[in-house]
């Protein structure tokens, strides 16, 4: 009997020993992969600065915590900075990751107007992405409490949730969006008069062709007149 526990100990302590080796291993690669995303996209011209980067989580989760991060995609000129972004995923499928974004969240952008700028605060935000080895194939975004504020006027709502579905073959995005609760500042609709507060938007929509490179509206018409 002794000699059965003692076997049963030194597996067990084997398997907690050959677990720990496996968590350490994916935590190095997540943080690989996202030191390769940031020099990617330095690599292609853009800006990406932040903060400490940390991993933990164990031993039942990978946690990257990633603080004041911020990104310029140089064509469109359009900015985003964060307070935190922490990335979770579980050891058995790493490819399904859930980020929590912390706000406010600072966007600016050019467009033929002029620059402009938005203040995004949430309650909560929180996206689920399933990566593919092309990129990603499913993405889902939740925002709870949210309310922008763009060029003086504020926008806010309960609940808002999108989901995107990307064909592996062709450029073709399945998109749907709905809100609830969402508030609209005065004046914003030629229907404003039915009040402000639209208790339920649903929308679902296809978009397909390539999205070309350029500022937003510019790029927005490129897409329009290449058949998009």
């Amino acid at each position: 009997r002794k000699i059965g526990y003692a076997l049963l100990v030194g597996g067990l302590l084997a398997a907690v020993g050959a677990y720990a080796l496996l968590w350490r291993h994916l935590a190095g690669e997540m943080r690989a992969a996202a030191e390769h995303f940031i020099a990617q996209r330095r690599a292609e011209g853009h800006g990406v600065t932040h903060g400490p980067m940390e991993i933990g989580g164990f031993p039942f989760r990978l946690a990257l915590t990633i603080a004041e991060p911020a990104m310029t995609h140089a064509p469109a000129a359009l900015n985003w900075q964060s307070r935190r972004v922490t990335v979770y995923a579980q050891p058995w499928n790493p490819r399904h990751l859930i980020v929590d974004a912390e706000g406010p969240h600072l966007f600016s952008w050019l467009d033929q107007g002029g620059p402009r700028l938005a203040r995004l605060e949430t309650e909560s935000l929180r996206a689920s992405i399933v990566a593919a080895g092309d990129g990603w194939r499913r993405l889902s975004l939740e925002l709870a409490g949210a309310a922008a504020n763009l060029a003086g006027q504020r926008l806010t709502a309960a609940r808002v949730t999108a989901h995107a579905r990307r064909d592996a073959g062709a450029k073709v995005l399945d998109l749907a969006l709905e809100a609830d609760n969402l508030a609209l500042p005065a004046g914003a609709v030629p229907w404003a008069s039915l009040g402000q507060v639209v208790g339920s938007l649903r929308f679902e929509g296809t978009v397909s062709g390539a999205w070309p490179e350029g500022p937003i509206m510019e790029a927005l018409g490129g897409w329009r007149d290449s058949g998009g």
